[in-house]
């Protein structure tokens, strides 16, 4: 292994010997099955015939290139295949990673997909990431609606039904009257005060 140390005066790369190894430790990796683990086996051994294979039906859409399934797009780049252990990353760092603007989950999904990632259910997995996203939930557009279902109010001839409230208290008036009682007919929006 070489590595250069950098001097102003002069211009020479320095080589270092390494007596003993970098590694302290080597991790064995299980290879987990997920969901593309029956299309990959189906593509390196063909089973059974396409017709009567669910599986060799759905690995059409599909292709093996260097050990790494892609999905075939009519319109976009062909999609990598994205195991599960990777998923919540990939669309966290769009949502929320140097460039992510933390859109909602429809345009979350576009974006992912044409970064060229692929894997089924993004859909349902993106609301759940813009539901759970606190900052999306601080500055997000709210939302106006009443508690309950508005009902019209229909009232058939005039001054057959009032709306009547208190208004005040008011500055004082004279006879030391602070409130107000306000009668509004509902069919002609006639107002008694």
């Amino acid at each position: 292994m070489a590595a250069s140390l950098v001097d102003c005066r002069c211009r020479s790369v320095t080589l270092m010997d390494m007596t003993r190894s970098t590694l302290e430790q080597v991790l064995e990796v299980e290879e987990q099955k997920d969901w593309r683990s029956p299309l990959i086996q189906w593509m390196q051994e063909p089973v059974a015939d396409i017709r009567d294979d669910p599986v060799g039906r759905q690995a059409l859409r599909f292709y093996l290139q260097n050990g790494i399934l892609n999905k075939r797009s009519y319109m976009g780049p062909h999609l990598r295949c994205v195991s599960e252990q990777d998923r919540e990353y990939v669309l966290r760092e769009v949502h929320e990673g140097c460039c992510g603007d933390h859109i909602k989950a429809r345009a979350l999904v576009g974006k992912v997909l044409r970064a060229g990632y692929f894997w089924p259910r993004m859909r349902t997995m993106a609301q759940d990431l813009v539901r759970k996203c606190k900052k999306c939930q601080q500055h997000g557009p709210l939302i106006h609606r009443s508690a309950k279902i508005m009902v019209p109010i229909s009232s058939p001839l005039p001054f057959i039904q009032w709306g009547i409230d208190i208004v005040g208290p008011l500055p004082q008036a004279t006879g030391q009257r602070k409130f107000l009682i306000v009668a509004v007919d509902y069919f002609s929006k006639w107002i008694e005060a």
